[in-house]
């Protein structure tokens, strides 16, 4: 877990969400669309790293099956000058859902989309084609947890074999 001030931030590992962090911040990222925000620890990593005008929209169903509102005000509590996170609560790949975040976007395109939550292939390439279509030509797109049995094939399917503007 990472920790700042004795407060956890993120159950992620140190070892994977630092370098993933220090990437964001050599690429001058700006804007995440994060789906799954769990206890809300990751968006904060994210908008850390990026800094000062960071947007983060995270997706997550209402509670009991999602995000906490304990967590959703603590993370509110927790951003940083200069910085906006909002939660959007819905099913991801519900097209509301998908509406509200284009809404929040305003004009802007993601630089990032991080995917962490029901970690099924159905669900991860779900997202992945719902939010893709936000995304900068370059922007990166990030699959938590990979290494599952239920996600591994998906990911050594999609690794080199999507085309850049993810048509």
């Amino acid at each position: 877990m990472i920790r700042a001030q004795d407060k956890c931030l993120s159950a992620q590992y140190l070892e994977e969400i630092g370098p993933f962090c220090d990437l964001l911040r050599q690429a001058h990222a700006k804007t995440a669309i994060e789906v799954g925000a769990g206890e809300c620890g990751t968006a904060l990593l994210i908008l850390a790293a990026m800094g000062y005008g960071g947007l983060v929209i995270s997706v997550d169903l209402p509670e009991p099956h999602g995000t906490a509102l304990k967590w959703e005000n603590e993370a509110l509590g927790a951003v940083g000058p200069g910085q906006t996170w909002k939660l959007v609560r819905g099913h991801s790949r519900d097209e509301k859902t998908v509406e509200a975040v284009a809404a929040e976007l305003v004009d802007r395109k993601a630089d990032l989309l991080f995917v962490d939550a029901e970690h099924t292939e159905e669900a991860a390439l779900g997202d992945y084609r719902a939010y893709g279509r936000f995304l900068q030509p370059l922007g990166m797109t990030a699959f938590h947890d990979i290494c599952y049995h239920k996600l591994w094939p998906m990911w050594n399917h999609l690794r080199g074999s999507v085309r850049v503007n993810r048509s």
